[in-house]
């Protein structure tokens, strides 16, 4: 009866672990969603089934559980079929070499290990499953690590899991030799006690880093609530500068309406052509700047790009509905962009900033490029004075982009340095 609850518990842990981590590779959640618990139940019966009816290795037993998790990564991919099917790939994939590489590591410790796991009661083929499928999670974690996070400190956490779990395996397989050489009564639960203390010591690291790694990350977000608290109260500043250059145009217009009135009194048509001219060509020079169809992307580009003197400024193109970002990130996102651009092209001669605006299906695309001195290279290296400054605004961004499932690239051409950021759609499912 402990043999087949045992069976069917690591069955189920097994897959869960799968589908654990296809929702982590395609940036979906997994506990809470009632999807991945569906399938990770559906990929348990399957595999409990297929290792009953087809004891060892078959290319069908190993073919059904790629197949469900491959389903399940499509319907959660969101049309990144590509990153769905690797997934599945690397999942099941990784699996059989964590096993094999569990075995074969063991083997190498113990001798007949193979004959020393036979059998459907043998406590050693318990440890053997436990810590086999204790490797298969940290080489998961680690390959998430490797794809899904920018942070050297998270991989290198995840370094650790690993030697720490290498360790563990080293450990289990001379306890084991230890027990097949000084076989005595009471053997085996010795055994199961340090695997205990081995299983124990890997969740209490785990668990540790896990709290790190959450406390970095709190940091982070208060960073990131003071940077867009600094960045709200530019805007105020911004907006009191809009206020005033209102009152200026105002002004301004008194005295060019009079200028008028004077070239029409004294019978002068042609001069006055030519002063209205004059006039179009500097008023057209502002309202260009303000097309992009989002009132808070129009006051942003206004206000950072409108009062820009000695810059050459163009932008082009709509970019329609953004109600599903709310104005602050728009703000955070847009306006460091636009902040970057700015302070790039300051020290320069010849100063150009182009920004661009763009739908693709249900796609909104914003592509902001500005010329550089020299080549910024994969570093992004920053103008700024001040060194702990460099990389915020950067990071702003990514973060807004990523919590609207948006894609983040920077590239380089023409003497440019440029930024494009590309917002799915709400779909059906916004």
């Amino acid at each position: 009866m402990f043999n087949v609850v045992f069976e069917a518990s690591a069955s189920l842990f097994q897959s869960c672990l799968s589908v654990w981590f296809v929702s982590r590779f395609n940036r979906r959640s997994y506990f809470g969603n009632k999807l991945a618990t569906l399938f990770s139940a559906i990929l348990a019966v399957l595999t409990i089934c297929g290792d009953y009816l087809y004891p060892g290795f078959s290319s069908l037993s190993a073919l059904v559980p790629f197949s469900t998790v491959l389903i399940y990564a499509i319907i959660i991919c969101g049309g990144a079929y590509a990153r769905a099917i690797l997934s599945a790939c690397l999942d099941q994939t990784l699996i059989m070499i964590s096993s094999v590489s569990t075995y074969a590591l063991i083997s190498s410790i113990v001798n007949d290990f193979e004959t020393t796991i036979q059998g459907s009661d043998s406590v050693t083929r318990y440890v053997y499953v436990v810590f086999a499928n204790l490797c298969t999670f940290v080489i998961l974690r680690l390959i998430l690590s490797f794809f899904n996070v920018d942070s050297t400190l998270d991989i290198k956490t995840a370094l650790i899991m690993f030697a720490t779990s290498l360790l563990t395996m080293v450990g289990f397989g001379v306890t084991t030799d230890f027990a097949v050489k000084y076989q005595h009564d009471g053997i085996d639960g010795m055994i199961i006690l340090l695997t205990c203390v081995f299983v124990a010591i890997n969740v209490m690291l785990y668990t540790l880093v896990g709290q790190i790694q959450r406390l970095q990350r709190k940091k982070y977000e208060l960073q990131l609530i003071n940077e867009k608290l600094s960045f709200e109260e530019s805007r105020i500043d911004d907006a009191n500068a809009m206020l005033e250059a209102c009152r200026k145009i105002r002004h301004d217009m008194k005295q060019h309406l009079t200028v008028i009135d004077g070239y029409l009194d004294d019978g002068k048509a042609d001069e006055c052509r030519d002063y209205v001219k004059k006039l179009y060509s500097s008023i057209d020079k502002t309202g260009n700047i303000i097309q992009s169809g989002n009132t808070v992307i129009d006051y942003l580009v206004s206000a950072k790009l409108g009062r820009l003197e000695d810059t050459q400024v163009i932008v082009s193109g709509n970019i329609g509905s953004l109600s599903d970002i709310s104005d602050v990130d728009l703000s955070c996102m847009i306006g460091n962009i636009l902040d970057n651009a700015v302070e790039a092209t300051r020290p320069l001669k010849e100063k150009r900033i182009e920004l661009t605006f763009a739908t693709q299906g249900e796609n909104r695309i914003i592509i902001c490029r500005n010329t550089v001195g020299e080549s910024v290279g994969n570093g992004m290296a920053s103008t700024k004075p001040n060194p702990k400054e460099h990389g915020l605004g950067h990071k702003i961004v990514a973060s807004v982009v990523e919590s609207c499932d948006g894609m983040l690239s920077y590239f380089e051409e023409d003497g440019m340095f440029g930024v494009q950021i590309v917002l799915p759609g709400k779909g059906e499912n916004g």
